[in-house]
């Protein structure tokens, strides 16, 4: 039984240090002022990254429904999904009601590196360019 306890003891502190770690990084993170220029490089290389991750702003989303959102190939979607996840803006994790099935979301960081706030005012910026090359040419 003493040895369940130190084990538990020990499991404890990882804990408590994994949890001191993670504040640590989100304060890193926040004082870092490229922050902003980094997440937006990231979205503006690929296209549809901003939409997607505008997409997943009110929480995660199965590969499936981005597609069909989207309205683009499920290639097209996996690979910018991954290359989000691979940049460290997205988590991927199965669907809890079929394995086969992938989730998307944000990962924890959101809030700090605020990715969803630069994606919307990407796609802002789109859409205004595209209505100005629109009224130009009526």
């Amino acid at each position: 039984m003493a040895e369940s306890e130190h084990v538990q003891k020990d499991i404890s502190a990882i804990r408590t240090r994994l949890d001191q770690i993670e504040s640590m990084q989100r304060l890193i993170v926040a004082a870092n002022p490229d922050v902003q220029t980094h997440v937006r490089a990231i979205l503006q290389s690929r296209e549809h990254a901003d939409a997607i991750v505008v997409m997943l702003a009110d929480g995660p989303l199965l590969q499936d429904d981005i597609v069909e959102r989207l309205g683009k190939s499920q290639p097209t979607v996996s690979k910018v999904l991954t290359y989000l996840h691979d940049a460290g803006l997205l988590l991927r994790y199965s669907d809890p009601e079929n394995a086969r099935k992938v989730r998307w979301g944000l990962n924890e960081l959101e809030a700090t590196v605020r990715a969803v706030k630069v994606a919307k005012e990407i796609v802002g910026s789109q859409a205004k360019a595209a209505a100005r090359r629109s009224g130009s040419k009526s």
